[in-house]
Order: structure tokens, then sequence, then C-alpha cells
């Protein structure tokens, strides 16, 4: 293809995607001159080669652009409905999500995020109590419980494995 019969004359690619020549400032790419034929529609147009691949990169480059904005978009997202679905959890659903946990696991838990959250308040900490209004960003919010989630359910197959040693006979 076009890239093998280039592949004397055009740096690598660089490690975070986008080719050599355009991560360096320095590019090092072929002089394109002349024209080519390009078919658009049904008639075949003849244009000027340089202006066409020029053309071609910022194409490229504005394709790259929206890439990484729909991917940030994407985690927002993801963020928001981990925050939604937490948000909508009514009594009965939290009871039932904590229902089968030992006091000792909600409290280690508890624990978790009173920790986190008195580090988030840096020099402020020792002044914050159970009744101070704390503004979190809500990704770091997100983040905070998934990791719960995660710590969560680790504690919870510890506990479920020490019950089960404790009803085994041991041997």
């Amino acid at each position: 293809g076009l890239q093998q019969s280039l592949s004397g004359f055009l740096l690598p690619p660089g490690e975070d995607g986008e080719d050599a020549a355009s991560s360096k400032g320095n590019a090092r790419e072929p002089k394109i001159s002349g024209t080519i034929q390009v078919s658009i529609g049904d008639k075949l147009v003849e244009v000027d080669a340089e202006s066409y691949v020029a053309e071609l990169r910022r194409e490229v480059t504005n394709l790259r652009d929206e890439l990484v904005k729909r991917d940030r978009e994407e985690q927002e997202q993801e963020v928001k409905d981990l925050l939604a679905y937490v948000q909508k959890l009514d009594q009965e659903d939290m009871q039932s999500l904590t229902s089968e946990i030992s006091p000792e696991v909600l409290e280690s838990m508890k624990s978790l995020v009173d920790t986190v959250i008195q580090g988030m308040g840096g020099d402020l900490a020792p002044l914050m109590g159970p009744d101070t209004i704390t503004e979190i960003p809500a990704s770091v919010l997100a983040q905070l419980c998934m990791w719960q989630l995660v710590v969560g359910y680790n504690f919870r197959q510890i506990e479920a494995r020490e019950d089960l040693k404790k009803q085994l006979p041991e041997g």
C-alpha cells in the first residue's frame, strides 16, 4: 500500500499516535510537487498535490482532535452515570446493598471515605467535623464511589471467606 511505498521516506509513528514529523517540529517530510487526479463523483479532477496533501493533513489533525474530545466527553458521561446511579438509589435499595455486610466492614468503608475526604481538606482537615459541607468535583466523587465499591466488595469477600472457614471442619 501507500505506507509501504513511502516507508523509506517517512519517519515511523510516534508513541502518542502522531506521526513523528508532526510531533517533532522539524518535519522531515518528503517534498511534494506536481498534480494528482482525484475522482469526485463522476468527475476526474486534477489538483495540486502539495495542496491536496496539506488539506488531508489538516483533516487528519481535525479528526484526531475530535477523537480526543469524544473520549473526554465519554469519560465525563461515565462519571455522570455513576453519580446518577448512586443518587437514584432509594433507602430500600441502599439497605439491600448493605444488609449482608457486617458492622465492622461498614465502619471500615465509612472510615476510608472519611479519611479520603479529610485528606482533600488539606490544612482545614482538623477543623472538619461530621456536619462540614465539602465541595468535591464530580470526577473525584465518582472515583471515590468506584473505589468504595471495589473496597467494599473486597471487604465483603474477605468476610464471606472467614465465615466459610468457620463453618468448615479443620483438617
